[in-house]
């Protein structure tokens, strides 16, 4: 039987997805199955490879099962192909979604992380689950990735409330509402001395104070693989677990210097 914490995991789970995902070009939800959803089909339209006949040949479609254990979400969920794939960390059996699991890591970015994986934006061939593939895609680095589509939802998992809505992050606006006072009017010849700021009941006296305003730092410089591949693509490496991802050069995911998937070091060249 189902925990609490897990029947609501899987609740917030499930509307967050189908908020992320409505309407997405690339991703979508083919079947569910139980009350809360515990497993999804979902199709990728992205550009893949698979092998046939001793070729490798383009697919632009997949299927693709994610299972949600009942140790979830401490245990990671367990994903499969439905459909055939030549990828060196995808087996018939499994999709490598790597060694991390955090129960705090959304659903939506596993889905992401599994797409960007079947278009080669993705893959480490240093530890593979398809041998062939890995050797594959080494002596073919100048044709990855397959597919430089960006496949992020257009809503964020985390600007989504469990019912479903939009969370909406703009702050009220304090309304400030003008006292008039009464000034005395001086005699000719003398000097008004000033008035003393006086409380009004349930209104608190605003008294202005400068404030030293600090220097905005100066933008750091782009480091020079970021300038070599402006407008192009770059390829990012894990240092620590070997992964790779290809991406485009102008996207915020490049400018970063963790793994998504481990935490090492990145490093960022132009791709090649």
């Amino acid at each position: 039987m189902s925990s609490p914490v897990r029947l609501r995991r899987l609740m917030a789970d499930y509307k967050r997805f189908t908020e992320a995902f409505k309407d997405h070009p690339r991703i979508s939800i083919r079947s569910v199955f139980g009350n809360p959803p515990e497993k999804y089909e979902l199709e990728y339209k992205v550009k893949s490879l698979v092998s046939r006949g001793g070729n490798i040949e383009i697919k632009d479609s997949h299927v693709v099962e994610i299972c949600l254990p009942l140790g979830y979400p401490r245990q990671a969920p367990v994903c499969r192909m439905l459909t055939p794939v030549f990828h060196p960390n995808i087996a018939p059996h499994a999709i490598c979604i790597g060694d991390h699991w955090a129960a705090g890591e959304a659903l939506v970015h596993l889905v992401v992380r599994i797409g960007e994986m079947l278009a080669y934006q993705s893959y480490n061939i240093k530890s593979p689950l398809n041998g062939e593939a890995a050797r594959w895609a080494d002596t073919h680095r100048g044709q990855l990735p397959t597919d430089p589509a960006d496949l992020s939802p257009k809503v964020r998992p985390e600007e989504v409330s469990v019912d479903g809505q939009a969370a909406s992050t703009a702050l009220p606006v304090a309304k400030v509402i003008p006292v008039a006072r009464a000034v005395p009017v001086a005699a000719p010849g003398t000097v008004q001395p000033a008035a003393p700021a006086t409380a009004v009941p349930g209104i608190p006296v605003a008294r202005a104070v400068p404030v030293a305003r600090p220097e905005a730092p100066a933008a750091p410089a782009p480091s020079p693989a970021r300038v070599a591949a402006a407008g192009g693509l770059v390829r990012a490496t894990c240092s620590s677990c070997g992964r790779s991802r290809i991406l485009p050069g102008n996207s915020p995911a490049a400018a970063q210097t963790r793994c998504v998937y481990c935490g090492g070091p990145v490093t960022v060249a132009p791709a090649g």
